[in-house]
């Protein structure tokens, strides 16, 4: 499912996963910066307290369409820099 997210204030840090759940890296988001998800597994670390948009292609069908899986551990994070 494709969505997006509009960090209004605090810092969140975005994992990407492949859909086969393997780690690729990590991205630290602040106040003021928009990201759009669309391809593979993320997941979520609140890392200062936050205030974010989500924004989802509706209708939500709600949690029986959502995986969860293990993290990557601290170990493994990678946190890349900007693209241009």
């Amino acid at each position: 499912m494709q969505e997006v997210l509009v960090i209004q204030e605090g810092k969140l840090q975005v994992d990407f996963y492949t859909e086969s759940e393997e780690y690729l890296e990590s991205r630290i988001l602040s106040a003021g910066d928009t990201i759009m998800l669309c391809h593979g597994a993320h997941g979520f670390r609140v890392l200062e307290p936050l205030k974010m948009i989500e924004i989802k292609q509706g209708p939500y069908p709600g949690e029986s369409q959502t995986t969860r899986f293990s993290e990557a551990p601290d170990s493994d994070i990678r946190i890349g820099g900007p693209t241009s």
